[in-house]
């Protein structure tokens, strides 16, 4: 189209803006359409101030932005939907269970000040992921770091692999033992009363002070030479497992601080990460398609015909006071996708599960191992 302008550079005889296609944001248990829009006359796009100053200054003091949250519950939710139910054959505790998703807390043995939020994830989880993928098959994960009441940071882990206990604890002692923190653990308490050790471990609301002397006696036969730094729940019998998971993982950390009686002001200022996630479940979050009206094979029709729950999103009143919609968000529920099995929004949301159910088996992940070395049940 030919465009012709005035003498004040007035678009004369120019098309309003109209609407061409949808775009589809897709995510587990929700599809998010916006309108795209089209117009002859061109925009000049403001700088974008504001992404500036976040780049430039990454610091924070624990404080999670509303955007981080929603990425963490999308990797969670995509984490649980695509988790495969696993068996898990007999051992010494169990007769065999079934297995989908768990919850691992990684704790500090003693109260320190050589690991902080800024070096925890270079010192300890970086290590810990890289063995855990190469012995335990660890594919899909989500973590994030906090601040406990007594300052120490600890991690919390969710993931769709079966690591046993005990594996799990020797080796995160391991690497607590290559900075001190398990010979400092084992040197406060060897040889200690338990009125000493019930002072330093405080029974709480889940824990007696019944199941401290059991902690105690334990620890004094084997010379507390195995701190209890590791916590695993195996995450089964929940109707909505990923709500369950998300409100721990995606809480502000403004929450901690209050724990430990510090202000804004006061609370300490880091440029660590405090969470991420594996490779493919950080790109699901960017999953999207654009739906042009030469491209409309009429498939997300399904959604408005279905019966699904259809929410329309409002934007902010115009000068005239009139709200107009700008998005329709449609709620999901895993066996809606199941019983699709066609359509263009279908094979993308597919495309996505088998990448996060089959991360395990690139080669950038196993770095050369053979296939049933990374078999979690083989280990």
């Amino acid at each position: 189209m030919l465009i012709v302008k005035d003498k004040k550079g007035n678009v004369i005889g120019a098309n309003k803006p109209r609407i061409i296609g949808s775009r589809f944001c897709i995510r587990p248990n929700y599809i998010v359409r916006t309108n795209v829009w089209h117009s002859d006359i061109e925009r000049t796009k403001l700088p974008p101030r504001t992404t500036d100053k976040n780049i430039s200054n990454n610091s924070h003091t624990g404080e999670m932005s509303e955007q981080s949250q929603k990425k963490i519950r999308c990797a969670i939710n995509w984490l649980a939907l695509c988790a495969r139910q696993k068996w898990i054959p007999e051992c010494a505790e169990h007769k065999g269970f079934y297995f989908k998703i768990n919850f691992i807390t990684l704790t500090l043995p003693v109260v320190t000040a050589d690991i902080t939020q800024d070096n925890i994830h270079k010192l300890l989880l970086a290590p810990f992921l890289d063995y855990a993928r190469k012995m335990w098959g660890l594919s899909s994960y989500v973590w994030k770091i906090e601040l406990q009441k007594n300052g120490n940071p600890h991690i919390h882990l969710t993931t769709d692999t079966y690591i046993h206990w005990s594996k799990l604890r020797n080796y995160w002692n391991k690497l607590c033992s290559n900075y001190g923190l398990t010979q400092q653990y084992t040197a406060k308490y060897l040889n200690c009363k338990f009125p000493f050790y019930l002072e330093h471990n405080p029974a709480t609301d889940l824990v007696s002070v019944a199941n401290r002397y059991e902690q105690w006696m334990h620890g004094t036969k084997i010379g507390f030479s195995s701190p209890n730094t590791t916590d695993v729940h195996s995450v089964k019998n929940i109707k909505d497992i990923a709500a369950y998971v998300s409100k721990y993982m995606a809480k502000d950390l403004s929450n901690n601080i209050k724990c430990l009686g510090l202000s804004a002001l006061a609370a300490p200022v880091s440029t660590a990460r405090m969470w991420g996630c594996s490779y493919y479940l950080s790109r699901a979050y960017k999953t999207s398609d654009e739906v042009l009206g030469s491209d409309d094979d009429g498939s997300y029709e399904t959604f408005y015909k279905g019966g699904f729950v259809v929410k329309q999103v409002f934007g902010k009143p115009d000068k005239f006071g009139i709200q107009h919609p700008i998005a329709d968000v449609i709620f999901l529920r895993p066996h809606h996708w199941q019983a699709m099995k066609q359509g263009r929004l279908y094979r993308i949301f597919a495309s996505v599960k088998s990448s996060i159910q089959n991360e395990f088996r690139s080669p950038a992940i196993v770095k050369g191992l053979a296939p049933q070395a990374v078999n979690p049940l083989l280990n």
